[in-house]
């Protein structure tokens, strides 16, 4: 049966009450990030994840990133970083950065099927705020599986409508890129997608450090 969806403006007086009780009833939102619209929900919560793979048609064997306010929010969900993945976190975040680290033991297998976990400090002042209330939220791209990205929140609606329970508008994001990915799971550096920061400059930090 369609969700009733709820939509606000990200700036609206009860936009992250009605977030967070959102998220604490298990339910699924959206919101905009520096990237893309993100659509999210509790990641400790294996039938709010199972929930959202339904929302956007997502395969099963894709992990769900975790969106953070900042790194004091890292220690329940990956193993302690090591000294250059901590020097990329001090220039990147908040930023259009994804790593992927070890994950800790006892994580839902719907948010991870693999022994790693990307995580990320979003550049955008609202959605910090949301996941400072909120704690960590998995994160997604607020798209069906196969489309493209929306990069309005009216956009989302139009894809997604029906099947999220909330939908916080942003406007309209001017980046409209998903973020870079690197692996950081081994002692070498993979670049898994390039995104806003390149691969080499990536490489000089971690080098420098």
């Amino acid at each position: 049966m369609p969700l009733n969806t709820v939509y606000l403006p990200i700036d609206a007086p009860n936009a992250m009450a009605q977030a967070v009780s959102t998220i604490e009833s298990g339910g699924i939102i959206v919101f905009p990030t520096d990237t893309l619209y993100g659509v999210a929900c509790n990641p400790y919560d294996p039938i709010a994840l199972h929930a959202l793979y339904l929302a956007k048609d997502r395969p099963a064997q894709k992990a769900i990133p975790v969106l953070l306010a900042h790194t004091s929010q890292l220690a329940n969900l990956v193993h302690k970083p090591s000294r250059r993945v901590i020097s990329l976190m001090k220039h990147y975040w908040p930023g259009a950065l994804s790593l992927i680290l070890r994950k800790r033991a006892g994580l839902p297998k719907e948010l991870s099927p693999y022994p790693t976990l990307a995580v990320r400090v979003p550049n955008h002042p609202l959605a910090r705020r949301l996941l400072t209330l909120t704690g960590p939220l998995a994160v997604t791209s607020a798209n069906l599986s196969g489309k493209e990205p929306p990069t309005t929140g009216q956009a989302v609606f139009e894809q997604l409508g029906g099947r999220v329970d909330l939908i916080l508008d942003g406007g309209s994001l001017t980046l409209g890129q998903a973020s870079t990915i690197l692996d950081c799971s081994s002692s070498v550096p993979k670049l898994l997608r390039q995104g806003p920061i390149p691969f080499t400059e990536l490489m000089a930090t971690w080098q420098a450090a």
